[in-house]
């Protein structure tokens, strides 16, 4: 019982180390950029939190993009010159491991959080292709 409890405060103190406060009171700390750009290539970037920052800008400052606007979505289409084929492959992001539900450019980051950027097989642009405008 007592290693266990030493493992939660050690895990407590990293947690608030990574999220800690400054000297106005405000949230600070660092997001983890990935980008797995497939064939084994990949990139990891840390950059500061900053309050409202989204994933979308998180990748900006990580990597150069190029986006394409379709009616009310945004649509990441290239990183680092990796280009997305419409209907073969896309890009696709993860939050602490987790696909979000909603679009990179509306999704709020917090401090700590890891974001992972995947280049697969584009399985959302038929329905997006479906949607009215």
């Amino acid at each position: 019982m007592k290693i266990f409890k030493t493992i939660i405060y050690s895990l407590a103190i990293i947690f608030m180390a990574s999220c800690s406060n400054d000297k106005s009171g405000q949230l600070t700390g660092d997001i983890t950029v990935e980008i797995n750009y497939g064939a084994h290539k990949e990139k990891q970037k840390t950059i500061a939190w900053k309050p409202e920052i989204t994933a979308l800008e998180a990748l900006q400052y990580a990597a150069t993009i190029e986006t394409h606007p379709v009616s009310n979505f945004v649509f990441v289409t290239s990183i680092d010159n990796v280009k997305g084929e419409r209907g073969v492959t896309a890009w696709y992001y993860k939050i602490n491991g987790k696909s979000p539900d909603k679009l990179a450019i509306n999704t709020i980051l917090n401090p700590g959080d890891t974001i992972t950027w995947i280049y697969k097989k584009d399985v959302c642009s038929a329905s997006v292709d479906n949607c009215k405008k």
